[in-house]
């Protein structure tokens, strides 16, 4: 068994990472999420895409195979049950309520191109707020809530920053030579569309510490980058006085 790298992995780490990777699910499980098992599924499918070849695609579809009869199995298990709500939300009340609410807040939204301003939804708009509709919304996403405060023209730019971030790191990956950093790059690519996903039915990005996780994210993208180049540069001279 070997590393997306190329290295070797010792015995004694398969067996670790064997057992992380069903401690994890288990662990998931029992926690009462649900938005986190949807990044599962959405990030492997951006791995296979990314990393394209017959050993990834053949796990990628094991493993969807496995995700859609584990969804759809009978089950009284209530753990099991929460899991199945997260990839069937239209059967879920709390979705439903959150739904509801959040169209009641789109007129706000479309008449106030620039936002209601920072803070003015969910915990600090009930602190400052004047007590209306909008400072008592509770917005359970962080687009809505970024549309809600920045409005329309905010979350466009949001979500073209989002882009730019996710391109830069896709092309950085291709772009990059040493497998170590490719690694790397790939891997923080993942969270970071991950984390993207996440913030559709939760504010994910700005929680701690997945604040300060995500903006180091965004740069190393960028910094790894730069250390694959400079490692390249370097190489290229060394070899060049050796010669």
């Amino acid at each position: 068994m070997y590393s997306l790298n190329g290295r070797q992995i010792p015995r004694l780490e398969k067996i670790i990472l064997a057992v992380l990777t069903l401690t994890f699910p288990v662990s998931m499980l029992f926690s009462g999420t649900r938005g986190a098992y949807v990044l599962v599924p959405a990030a492997l499918f951006l791995f296979a895409i990314l990393n394209y070849n017959k050993k990834v695609l053949l796990f990628t579809g094991i493993a969807a195979v496995f995700f859609v009869v584990l969804v759809n199995v009978p089950t009284g298990d209530p753990n099991l049950m929460r899991f199945q709500t997260a990839f069937k939300p239209n059967d879920d009340p709390s979705y439903k309520l959150r739904k509801y609410n959040q169209k009641r807040i789109q007129p706000y939204i479309l008449t106030h191109p620039i936002g209601f301003g920072l803070g003015s939804v969910g915990g600090w708009g009930k602190r400052f707020g004047d007590g209306g509709l909008v400072s008592q919304f509770q917005p359970d996403s962080g687009y809505v809530r970024t549309a809600v405060e920045l409005g329309p023209i905010g979350l466009i730019i949001f979500c073209i920053l989002m882009f730019t971030v996710m391109k830069t790191g896709i092309n950085n990956f291709y772009r990059a030579k040493d497998p170590e950093i490719k690694t790397y790059i790939l891997g923080i690519t993942m969270v970071i569309f991950a984390y993207n996903i996440a913030n559709f039915p939760q504010e994910a990005p700005v929680q701690f510490p997945s604040n300060v996780l995500f903006s180091l994210d965004m740069a190393l993208v960028t910094i790894l980058y730069r250390l694959d180049k400079q490692k390249q540069q370097d190489e290229a001279a060394q070899l060049t006085t050796q010669i």
